[in-house]
């Protein structure tokens, strides 16, 4: 018998079938005796993250790219899941250090991507962008779409 305080208690077999449970807890079997590739088992809520703000009913659709202007006139570009609450955590003082001390921020860009990886790649592109360009990128977003 395993003991379950033993690391490969909460560990089972990926080629040994098992019922599928749709319930949120984690399954502790013991491992079998067979030879196989062991992974830790992962609650069945982790892949079924709602897509819905917490409360509000609204609809969260991936990743977003942003950019606010600060009072002083300077742009800080970052990314976020709900564009508006990061906002309002800048505005509060709970955001980034850098906007703190330069509240309020408006916000000035946004862009929709599809995860978190594309999301980081794209803020790191703006940021390397010279202030020119990420001027011209804001009037493209803040100009009407007859105009474009």
């Amino acid at each position: 018998m395993l003991n379950p305080r033993h690391p490969d208690f909460s560990r089972i077999l990926i080629n040994t079938p098992r019922p599928f449970s749709l319930d949120a807890r984690l399954v502790n079997t013991p491992p079998q005796k067979s030879p196989g590739v062991y992974l830790r088992t992962i609650p069945f809520a982790y892949f079924m993250k709602m897509p819905y703000k917490s409360g509000t009913g609204t609809l969260m659709v991936g990743w977003y790219v942003y950019i606010v202007r600060c009072s002083d006139g300077s742009l800080y570009t970052g990314i976020t899941k709900d564009v508006e609450s990061r906002v309002s955590q800048h505005n509060a003082g709970r955001g980034a250090k850098y906007t703190r001390a330069r509240r309020p921020v408006e916000l000035v860009y946004r862009e929709t991507v599809t995860d978190r990886g594309a999301a980081m790649r794209r803020e790191c592109a703006i940021k390397r962008l010279r202030p020119i360009a990420k001027r011209k990128l804001i009037t493209k977003f803040t100009e009407p779409e007859s105009t474009r």
